[in-house]
């Protein structure tokens, strides 16, 4: 068989030695163990002791082994020294801590020899004069040593047994006396101190004579009990690069991890090292404190915004992704279980001092939710001079589900103080609302103009307490006063603007919902009930006027019965020929006047005047006195009433014919709504968007793009006079 190598590496068990005294398992013979916290040390099963009753391996070293590693031969005497604990000891035998050397180093460092001198300026001494006090010239000494002799005082006092003191250089004799004995009954006080009391554990000691030491107590210390003791004599280990101990210090080559401090160690750990205070090249730059080509992160994250009508926002500091928020600037409001404060403010501007500023913003209103309202609104602020006010208007292009004041602002429009608030009007509880700008900007400009506010009512709201709801309030009214401690000066609602071409087709309403209906009576008749006729005080009794005759009668040879107009050639009358004064003059030189009908001569003079009658010379038809003078027929005025129920047809146009006296195919009529009119007929004239529909003799048609559901009162205006 041949010979084959096999590359693998072979892991003996390794865990602390505490895991090994703990799981103390039987190890298998030639099984090999090692701690992982004694620097190796190991243990080799035999299959039947356990880990606790085996050995450590140890290593069978000669001392010429010893030798070759260490690189040299060790002392042989012990050289190790103890650790004292202070600095002022006078042992022998004992050696400094690494840590004390190293104080001791720094109480060293810097200080002079022991041999050294010093100025006088150096010492504090640099006035003082060094003349020898001999050559000195003294008035008074401050001081003076004992002399060998001196004078004898001139003065006298005292006696042997009256003591004496000197009171201004001259001797005072006190004013009691001694006696030459001691009396019998004499008794002199001798004052005896105790031994000092030690401090205990509850305690303090006291001050007092420090006791003597014992024979044989020459080394021991006065501890604070009062007792004289040796310190605990406490053993330091070798110290490793794991924990603390006692070090060597040595001047020959050794190993740093046996707790030898070597001059060569020192070196070599030191060797390449940085001082204390040093600088470094950023990654790419070429000198200190020169920018970085290149980094893990960004010091201080940023964030990243931007846009007006569509906004850009994410944070960004390089360690990852960013993802992006992109998105309409927008707003909304909430609504909780209650609607008592309907008007919520989505935009608005602050104050505004310059003149001829304007402030546009079209905005996207959605209520996302089933049955929800939804449209586009604009919405444009004008500041003027000081002689004009600011002006706001509020324009839908297009609604659906939203009334034309569900937008309102609020406007305060002194020169230079202008500011102004939009309001939505919330139909309802939990008629959440969003609102985005489609467009912003200012006469061709493209900035964002109104600042869109957020607002919310929360549940549980009352009439007399909002809770904690935020930008909604009760009238707008109400809002002015919160917000600016005063009124508006206008509140502007919005207006349909938009146009549109006729809908070739529209579905028919399933319902109305009854708060939507306009012009309903407050009050309704029982399913059966009676009415009286027109004028009559009681049912059934006869009516001072009706539509229509109940039996038709006759005028001249026209039947009438009060449904329409009736002619005077229905009467079987002549009817008068309307003509100028030229043609009537052109027909009367011709001969082709008709001696039978009336001629209307309608530029001249009243027509009263001019009728063919035997009592005037015949075919005359104005009067010399009247001539020249200038006449023109006078406009018609027509009042009537656009019944809602007379509109025909089932889609846009709708179509509505109306019999008008005195219309022809060619005369101008002029259509308004009367001054009578009620806001809910003016609203619905404005949404019918009346058009011409055409005309025919004594009638003219009307179209409709929405078909009014109340009746309008109407002013006809009939033009005859272009």
């Amino acid at each position: 068989m041949g010979e084959q190598n096999l590359n693998i590496r072979i892991k003996h068990k390794y865990d602390t030695e505490a895991n090994w005294n703990k799981n103390n398992p039987v190890l298998l013979s030639g099984e090999i163990a090692i701690t992982s916290d004694k620097f190796g040390k190991h243990k080799v099963g035999d299959g039947t002791h356990k880990w606790s009753e085996l050995s450590y391996v140890k290593a069978d070293l000669t001392k010429s082994d010893v030798i070759s590693a260490l690189g040299y031969t060790p002392p042989s005497s012990d050289t190790w020294r103890g650790i004292q604990d202070n600095l002022i000891s006078s042992s022998t035998t004992e050696s400094l801590s690494a840590a004390q050397g190293k104080i001791l180093k720094e109480l060293v460092d810097g200080k002079a020899p022991s041999s050294h001198t010093h100025t006088k300026s150096e010492v504090g001494l640099g006035n003082v004069d060094n003349t020898a006090d001999a050559t000195k010239s003294v008035k008074y000494a401050i001081s003076a040593g004992s002399a060998s002799s001196a004078a004898a005082l001139t003065s006298n006092a005292g006696s042997s047994t009256q003591p004496v003191y000197f009171s201004g250089g001259k001797p005072v004799a006190c004013s009691y006396t001694l006696g030459k004995s001691v009396p019998a009954d004499a008794l002199f006080t001798d004052h005896t101190y105790g031994n000092m009391k030690g401090a205990t554990s509850s305690s303090a000691g006291s001050a007092g004579l420090v006791p003597a030491p014992n024979i044989g107590e020459q080394l021991k210390f006065l501890r604070a009990d009062g007792a004289w003791v040796i310190p605990t004599n406490t053993t330091y280990s070798v110290g490793t690069s794991s924990y603390l101990g006692i070090t060597k210090l040595y001047t020959e080559t050794g190993s740093a991890t046996d707790g030898t401090m070597t001059q060569n160690a020192i070196t070599t750990a030191l060797n390449g090292k940085s001082p204390t205070s040093h600088t470094h090249n950023y990654a790419g730059s070429s000198s200190s404190g020169g920018a970085a080509n290149s980094a893990n992160k960004l010091a201080t994250a940023r964030t990243v915004s931007g846009g007006t009508d569509i906004t850009l926002s994410f944070n960004y500091d390089g360690s990852g992704n960013s993802s992006a928020n992109i998105g309409f600037y927008s707003s909304s409001a909430s609504v909780g279980d209650k609607n008592n404060y309907p008007f919520h403010r989505f935009a608005k501007l602050d104050t505004i001092a310059a003149s001829y500023s304007d402030k546009s913003t079209t905005f996207f209103i959605s209520q996302d939710y089933s049955g929800g309202g939804f449209g586009i609104v604009r919405i444009v602020l004008r500041t003027n001079n000081s002689s004009l006010a600011s002006t706001v208007e509020v324009k839908w292009l297009v609604r659906c589900g939203l009334s034309a004041d569900s937008v309102q602002v609020g406007i305060y429009n002194v020169f230079g103080k202008t500011y102004a608030d939009a309001f939505f009007k919330t139909g309802g509880s939990y008629a959440g609302t969003c609102f985005r700008t489609l467009a912003s900007g200012a006469r061709g400009g493209i900035s964002r103009t109104w600042v869109l506010v957020n607002s919310s009512e929360v549940s549980g709201t009352s009439a007399t307490d909002a809770k904690t709801s935020t930008e909604c309030y009760a009238t707008i009214a109400a809002a002015g006063t919160a917000l600016h401690k005063q009124a508006y000066s206008s509140i502007v609602s919005g207006t349909d603007s938009g146009t549109a071409s006729y809908a070739n087709s529209a579905g028919s309403a399933n319902s109305v919902a009854w708060g939507n209906v306009t012009g309903k009576p407050s009050t309704f008749a029982p399913s059966s009930h009676t009415h009286n006729y027109a004028g009559s005080s009681s049912a059934g009794g006869n009516a001072n006027a009706a539509v229509k005759l109940a039996n038709a009668r006759k005028i001249g040879s026209a039947s009438f019965d009060g449904t329409a107009d009736i002619t005077l050639s229905q009467m079987g009358l002549n009817v008068p020929v309307e003509i100028t004064k030229a043609d009537y003059l052109a027909k009367k030189k011709a001969g082709t006047l008709n001696a039978n009908t009336y001629y209307n001569v309608i530029d001249e003079y009243d027509s009263a005047n001019v009728i063919n009658d035997s009592s005037v010379t015949a075919n005359s038809a104005f009067s010399s006195t009247k001539s020249e003078k200038t006449y023109a027929k006078k406009s018609t005025l027509v009042t009537t009433t656009l019944t809602a129920s007379k509109w025909t047809g089932s889609s846009a146009p709708y179509t509505y014919v109306l019999p008008v006296s005195g219309a022809t195919t060619s005369n101008i009529v002029e259509i308004n709504y009367a001054s009578n009119a009620s806001s809910q007929a003016i609203e619905a004239y404005q949404n019918a968007m009346l058009a011409d529909g055409g005309q025919t003799t004594n009638q003219i048609t009307i179209k409709a793009t929405e078909k009014p559901t109340v009746d309008i009162p109407i002013t006809i205006v009939i033009r005859n006079d272009l």
